[in-house]
C-alpha cells in the first residue's frame, strides 16, 4: 500500500473495501494493515459539523489527468472501532 502509485492503489483500495476492511475493525488492525494515515481528523475540531464518528484517517489514494484526487476515510468510533470506510473522489 505505501509503496503503491496512483494507478495500483486504485485497484488496491477497492480491494481493501471489498476483502479487508470491515466495520469493527480496531484502529491497530487498520494501522497494521495501511500504516499511518496522511491526515488525522478529530470531530472535535469540527463542533459544527455533522460527523457520525469521533476520528476519521484519510490515505490518499491518487489522482491523474483522467480522474479526481481520491481519499480513502476510514472512520472510528470512541471504542477505536471501524464504523464506516469510503473512497471519495473517483
Amino acid at each position: 500500500w505505501k509503496q503503491g502509485t496512483y494507478i495500483q492503489r486504485e485497484p488496491m483500495t477497492r480491494d481493501l473495501i471489498r476483502r479487508h476492511l470491515r466495520r469493527g475493525m480496531t484502529e491497530r488492525e487498520v494501522l497494521e494493515l495501511l500504516g499511518e494515515p496522511d491526515q488525522i481528523y478529530r470531530a472535535s475540531d469540527f463542533p459544527n459539523s455533522h460527523f457520525v464518528a469521533d476520528r476519521h484517517y484519510e490515505y490518499w489514494v491518487g489522482s491523474s489527468s483522467t480522474m479526481d484526487t481520491a481519499m480513502l476515510y476510514i472512520h472510528f468510533d470512541k471504542s477505536d472501532c471501524v464504523v464506516k470506510v469510503e473512497i471519495v473522489g473517483f
